[in-house]
């Protein structure tokens, strides 16, 4: 098949000798010869016309197949905003990888990856179990404020503490929890009483009664032991006759100095 001359194009005015070897023996032209674009020259192909505008990506990109994207939608449909705000609040609430795993529906290794990702760094063994028995706790103690007919704990403790004025032992008795784990809750809900109740105040009077009871009958028996019927008796044989220090009277019969010097005072044994 013969390749047509362009119109353009006249014909060689010389051919090739009988002597000519190699590139000699090729078709010599005295003119230029227009070649088509399609034989691919550069020359013969015309470069673009340059734009003055510019699309210039700061930031970086990442490539990701979609999993990432899915955690993601993932996290929202739980209640958060983005993936890493998720990832934190579970690892402060003791999560593990294979609970988080189960609650985003996907693989433990996709768990560690996003972790990394994100710079979410899981807590010890011992701080996860500690944050796991909170979460635990205040599970059971969520069920049984649902079943006493409030809406959350806060409403809770709300009436209990500030409309009725209970005291931490009957809240803690009534949720079956510790007074730690009350004082805690108190805390977090922002609940304050400014002034102690009547009822706390009765029962703090009443222990320090019977605190007063029992230092009184413990005293008493260690002066027995001791060979003396009352304080007096032993302030004036320890401190008049032997001249006993107070520190040394304190070690004997082990209580405060302030009571001693007290008592010491009150019995005119010291100014």
């Amino acid at each position: 098949m013969c390749r047509a001359w362009p119109a353009c194009a006249p014909y060689p005015s010389s051919l090739p000798e009988p002597g000519d070897r190699g590139p000699k023996a090729l078709v010599n032209a005295d003119f230029p010869v227009v070649v088509p674009g399609v034989t691919g020259n550069a020359w013969a192909i015309p470069r673009p016309a340059e734009t003055p505008r510019r699309l210039v990506l700061e930031g970086g990109f990442a490539v990701d197949d979609g999993r990432h994207r899915r955690l993601d939608e993932r996290a929202r449909v739980l209640g958060f905003d983005e993936l890493p705000s998720y990832m934190q609040a579970r690892c402060d609430a003791g999560f593990s990888v294979p609970r988080i795993a189960s609650e985003l529906e996907v693989r433990e290794w996709q768990v560690q990856a996003a972790l990394a990702r994100s710079g979410v760094r899981l807590a010890s063994r011992r701080q996860r179990l500690a944050a796991q028995r909170r979460r635990y706790t205040e599970e059971r103690i969520a069920d049984r404020v649902a079943a006493l007919g409030f809406v959350d704990i806060g409403a809770y403790l709300a009436d209990r503490v500030v409309q009725r004025g209970w005291l931490l032992a009957e809240v803690a008795a009534e949720l079956a929890a510790q007074r730690v784990t009350v004082r805690r809750l108190l805390d977090r809900y922002g609940i304050r009483r400014v002034r102690r109740t009547p009822a706390e105040r009765a029962a703090s009077e009443s222990g320090r009664r019977v605190q007063a009871v029992g230092w009184q009958a413990r005293r008493a028996a260690r002066l027995a032991e001791l060979g003396f019927q009352d304080l007096a008796g032993y302030l004036y044989a320890r401190q008049v006759e032997q001249g006993w220090s107070v520190k040394r009277m304190r070690a004997e019969l082990g209580v405060g100095r302030r009571w001693l010097v007290g008592e010491m005072r009150r019995l005119g044994l010291r100014p």
